[in-house]
């Protein structure tokens, strides 16, 4: 018993195959544990980038999407755009008609009231000249009764002087005479 001087009893030694056995074990399932870990490790990675792909598509879908809505508001605001352009320019377009057609009616009614004008100013000078040659004949009439009447008065005269050497008889005869020739005068004249 003096080489047993420990109280308990020990466990069975292990042999140098059997600890290199267990050691290898050991080691094997630390490698598999580490080949696991490795395995997850990838299966996160490739789990996070599929999802970082997922999110940028959908990133990139909706940014296509967002440019697509406003390319279409664009068109839209832009057709929206050229139709008010387009009835503004139909409405300008009408009122430069109307205002043609009332310079056209105002321009009618000037041209009108010009010849209107024209033909009052044409029949006033024929009413002139015609006022003005009926004055002109009736300033003949008169000159030609004038002359008339100085022919007569001077046939008086010329009868008077003649007369006072006839007798009472020849001049009552030729007094009668000289009334008929004045009446007839007068009737022609008028």
């Amino acid at each position: 018993m003096a080489g047993c001087s420990n109280v308990h009893k020990r466990g069975k030694r292990w042999t140098l195959a059997e600890a290199q056995d267990f050691v290898g074990r050991f080691a094997a399932k630390g490698e598999a544990i580490q080949m696991k870990r490795e395995a997850l490790q990838q299966r996160k990675e490739a789990l996070e980038e599929r999802v970082q792909q997922r999110r940028a598509q959908k990133a990139l879908k909706a940014a296509r999407n967002l440019e697509r809505r406003q390319q279409g508001m664009e068109e839209r605001l832009q057709q929206r755009h050229t139709q008010r352009a387009l009835k503004d320019a139909r409405k300008l377009e009408r009122r430069q008609q109307r205002l043609q057609q009332r310079w056209q009616r105002v321009a009618g009614h000037a041209q009108q009231a010009l010849q209107q004008e024209q033909k009052l100013i044409a029949s006033s000078r024929q009413q002139a000249a015609a006022a003005a040659a009926a004055a002109s004949r009736a300033k003949v009439r008169e000159e030609v009764k004038a002359r008339r009447v100085a022919e007569h008065s001077r046939r008086k005269l010329r009868s008077w002087t003649s007369m006072k050497n006839l007798t009472f008889e020849e001049q009552q005869a030729a007094a009668e005479k000289a009334a008929a020739a004045s009446a007839a005068s007068r009737n022609t004249g008028t």
